[in-house]
């Protein structure tokens, strides 16, 4: 039993960690870069935001429980498939307003997006991986809510960016504790599987 705590706890700081260090490189581009920030699209800039937590996360869950490479495009793709939806909706829809229930209501699909193509991925490596579809929808809806709720965003947005990244990542991370805690493990072992 002790094993397995001290693997869970293992996951949870690696994916915390992961995160943190995958969502801290898309605000150093612009000062990083600034000559090439101004050349950017929608499709290129969708990459430099989303490709470090995308990495990063795979390379997470690569240390803990494999899964295929395929991960590191689920959230780039996931958020260009948004921002067209976003640039398609009325000017005067309702999620077209900056209201704290359209933001976290747009917070909630697109965490529900980046959760579909991630869940496909880990739904051959975990029993009940649709809870990850809730997970991701959560982890980026409540941070959504959580920064605009508080007001940190007008009070400062280094803090509101590392309490937004703190909860998504947090959000997901015991997302990801639950499925390792539901993962059936086989009597004997998989060919070509690591064992502990």
């Amino acid at each position: 039993m002790s094993r397995i705590s001290g693997e869970i706890w293992r996951a949870l700081f690696i994916w915390v960690l992961a995160c943190a260090l995958g969502l801290s490189i898309p605000p150093l581009v612009p000062y990083l870069f600034p000559p090439f920030t101004v050349l950017f699209g929608l499709f290129s800039s969708t990459l430099i935001t989303s490709m470090p937590l995308s990495i990063a996360q795979w390379l997470a869950l690569r240390w803990t429980h494999p899964v295929s490479i395929l991960w590191i495009f689920s959230i780039p793709i996931s958020v260009y498939v948004f921002m067209m939806f976003i640039r398609e909706l009325p000017t005067d829809a309702f999620l077209s307003d900056e209201t704290l229930a359209a933001l976290t209501i747009l917070g909630l699909m697109l965490g529900l997006l980046i959760g579909l193509p991630q869940w496909l991925i880990l739904r051959w490596k975990y029993g009940g991986s649709a809870l990850w579809l809730l997970g991701s929808s959560l982890g980026v809806g409540l941070s959504m809510f959580f920064v605009l709720v508080t007001d940190l965003i007008n009070m400062s947005g280094v803090l509101a960016y590392i309490a937004a990244v703190l909860v998504y990542a947090l959000t997901t991370g015991l997302t990801l504790v639950v499925l390792i805690n539901l993962r059936e493990v086989p009597d004997t072992p998989i060919p070509g599987s690591s064992g502990a």
